[in-house]
């Protein structure tokens, strides 16, 4: 699994959670990315006996989640210095970072559990010198924000140490890390700029932090931007869409009102009198009058909820407590709704929410003489429901955020976003296949205009959604793409808890074999100071596509303060290591 190989003359990768680069001169060594440490046991081999610099390209775990050690025995380092705060103060980084009604999809979730000193922060432009060797630090900002290269003249080549803007020819190690901010492309515009900026160093060897050596950089640079282009325009709505028109309250249908300033639309029954809401996020109840005396109605029964997001949800209790609506929920979402803690997810509110009737896939819902289909509609999050029905005459279908509205002659385009869980087959076409059978008229979206939408309109979406698979299935290097889109395949339940000093907490780490073929998978739970678990190990075997679930039994130490604690998965999945790939947050409470 773990192996030392010779990249040049004087030049070693070890391949560990990530490619580490080990130069040596003499007796002494360099590294780029450090991993778990595990070189360590094999530096002797080739004859270095002392490590005196390592030198990270950004600052995710799999990169330096060996480091402590070795800075402690003398070794120095350097990070970039764009990223430096999230070595020194990791810790204060975890004790302030946001996890609801979070916007911001940066990796920063990859961040160390601990402070790890450094030595020296890099910046664009700066050379460092070691042993004779200069290496130029590039700003490459697109896997992270703060990335930097590293490029060397060494062996008479130029080489580039490139951390993870290049997994391999044409291909990135993820899509995730690519999306900076909430359903935009400025990180995937951020790499094609930055690997346009690399085509002009005329390197002769990439070495990735993940994948093998690139021989041919130019070839391999020239493919990736031509299929990042590709996934920059295929998941752009935003130059496409047509923005929302009016305020305030009015009819879409003589049964239907649409409130221009939230994401809220109300049925009325066929009297009037009475009716239900479809989302109750930020809603301005000042509005409940309106809507009595100048739409007559009486009485809200119940708001449904097309997924979880903080704006579709914020304003449900007040609605159930001031004005005796009861919640219905589609069975996809119950548990988040109950229990937000127990979820990373964006855009996630953090109050519970009683359920009073949960919605079977599939059902309908008879109300006031109208029947509505309530049903599984991924796409934007897999935790998502379509609500379908004939109302005043029209097939209407209640979306929530999934298309957003587009210009006339666009193509519909979903919002794309994979921290939400976003699945390639189960997604965005599963819902493009069910929207073909259904043949709704008129789609109702919760940020935009209402908008028409004929047959031909429904198919050149089923086939948008076929095209975003094939070029992720292009631009990611794994047998199935799923893993490049789900940052979750590796999760820990509950993300949040709390455990008094001395007490125990169960967590559940729970894993997806995303491959068509079994696998096995090693957890070890890698934990803070003087904190244990029960076992120390859990090994699973996975059948193909399936998920399973290893639960460990945590203890704080007695002396514990009160504050957050980061425990972190350590996994080996199909014989490939990859460290500290997820953490949960436990917080100590006081007494």
């Amino acid at each position: 699994m773990m192996s030392l190989s010779e990249v040049l003359p004087n030049l070693f990768m070890f391949e560990d959670c990530c490619n580490v680069y080990l130069i040596r001169s003499r007796e002494s060594g360099l590294a780029v990315d450090f991993g778990s440490g595990r070189i360590l046991a094999h530096l002797d081999r080739i004859g270095v006996r002392r490590l005196e610099w390592i030198v990270h390209t950004h600052h995710h775990r799999d990169q330096c989640q060996g480091d402590e050690p070795i800075e402690e025995a003398g070794c120095r380092i350097a990070v970039p210095e764009y990223e430096r705060h999230l070595f020194e103060e990791a810790e204060e980084f975890w004790q302030n970072k946001q996890i609801y009604i979070n916007y911001d999809l940066r990796s920063t979730f990859m961040t160390l559990p601990k402070n790890l000193p450094t030595d020296a922060g890099l910046s664009d432009g700066d050379i460092f010198d070691w042993e004779g060797i200069r290496f130029r630090v590039i700003h490459t900002p697109a896997h992270t924000e703060g990335s930097i290269s590293l490029l060397a003249e060494i062996g008479g080549r130029k080489v580039l140490f490139c951390g993870d803007i290049i997994h391999s020819p044409g291909k990135i190690l993820n899509f995730y890390d690519l999306q900076w901010e909430y359903c935009h492309t400025v990180g995937v515009k951020s790499a094609i700029q930055t690997l346009r900026k690399l085509m002009d160093e005329d390197i002769d060897l990439i070495l990735p932090s993940h994948g093998r050596p690139i021989h041919n950089p130019a070839k391999a640079i020239s493919i990736l931007v031509e299929r990042l282009q590709k996934l920059d325009e295929i998941v752009d709505w935003r130059s496409i869409n047509k923005p929302r028109s009016g305020r305030g309250l009015r009819r879409v249908t003589p049964h239907i009102l649409v409130d221009n300033d939230s994401t809220s639309f109300f049925v009325l029954s066929p009297q009037g009198k009475r009716s239900f809401m479809v989302d109750c996020g930020y809603f301005n109840f000042d509005k409940i009058s309106q809507l009595r005396d100048q739409f007559g109605v009486e009485r809200i029964d119940f708001v449904i909820v097309t997924h979880f997001h903080d704006d579709h949800v914020a304003g449900i209790n007040r609605l159930r407590e001031e004005f005796g609506a009861e919640l219905y929920l589609h069975e996809s979402m119950v548990d988040i709704f109950l229990n937000p803690p127990r979820y990373n997810l964006p855009c996630l509110w953090p109050d519970p929410m009683p359920v009073d009737r949960i919605i079977k896939d599939k059902e309908v819902i008879d109300w006031q003489g109208f029947k509505l289909l309530a049903f599984h509609m991924p796409g934007q999050t897999d935790y998502s429901m379509g609500l379908f029905g004939e109302i005043d005459g029209i097939k209407v279908l209640f979306e929530g955020d999934n298309i957003p509205t587009p210009k006339q002659g666009c193509e519909m385009r979903g919002q794309v976003c994979c921290r939400n869980h976003l699945w390639l087959d189960e997604g965005f076409l599963k819902s493009a296949e069910r929207m073909m059978e259904l043949k709704p008229q008129l789609m109702l979206t919760s940020h935009w205009d209402p908008f028409e939408v004929s047959k031909e309109d429904l198919k050149r979406h089923l086939n948008w959604a076929r095209r975003l698979r094939e070029i992720l299935t292009e631009l990611l290097p794994y047998e199935n793409p799923q893993f490049g889109v789900d940052p979750d395949w590796v999760c820990i339940y509950p993300y949040q808890s709390e455990v008094s000093p001395g007490g125990r907490v169960e967590l559940e780490v729970v894993v997806r074999n995303h491959l068509s073929h079994p696998a096995s998978c090693e957890v070890r739970m890698s934990l803070p100071d003087g904190w244990r678990s029960s076992p120390e190990k859990a090994e699973l075997s996975l059948q193909p596509r399936s998920t399973e679930r290893a639960v460990f039994s945590v203890e704080s130490p007695e002396d514990a303060r009160p504050r957050r604690y980061i425990c972190c998965a350590d996994v080996i999945f199909d014989g490939k290591y990859y460290g500290q790939l997820k953490e949960a947050i436990v917080r100590v409470k006081t007494e």
